[in-house]
């Protein structure tokens, strides 16, 4: 939803720089700062409540589930994680931007294998059906 707000709100934008016929950035913020990162982790930290260190500006639209340590690195597993429940690791790099031209790609850096990688074989073990093909499904829930 956020995504199609920023969307909504920018409708002049581009689709492409028509000088280079590059793509354009989807959030043109980030192609301006020579660490991307890092704004992505101070916009992310402005957003927690101001007693643990928001920012004023932002104090109406604070998000008090954020954890304290909050940062951009915090963002890519948590995607990768997402990703790797659905869909099989040759198609989750064409997301993510990792390689996988052997099996030391850092794409496995990021996913959680107790939740991601072990749920396909823990379910067909326990004697449950296995999901479908590609999918490596929902790590443990609450009851």
């Amino acid at each position: 939803m956020d995504l199609a707000d920023l969307l909504v709100t920018t409708p002049n934008r581009p689709a492409y720089d028509k000088a280079s016929d590059i793509p354009a950035w989807l959030m043109a913020w980030l192609h301006t700062t020579q660490s991307p990162a890092t704004r992505i982790g101070s916009t992310i930290k402005a957003l927690l409540p101001l007693d643990r260190g928001g920012a004023v500006k932002y104090a109406q639209f604070c998000v008090a589930i954020l954890p304290d340590g909050v940062s951009a690195a915090s963002i890519r597993p948590g995607g990768v994680n997402s990703l790797a429940k659905y869909m099989p690791a040759e198609l989750v790099v064409h997301v993510t931007g990792h390689e996988l031209k052997n099996s030391a790609s850092a794409l496995w850096e990021y996913i959680d294998a107790q939740l991601a990688l072990c749920m396909p074989g823990a379910l067909v073990l326990a004697g449950w059906p296995a999901v479908p093909w590609g999918h490596n499904g929902s790590g443990p829930s609450p009851a």
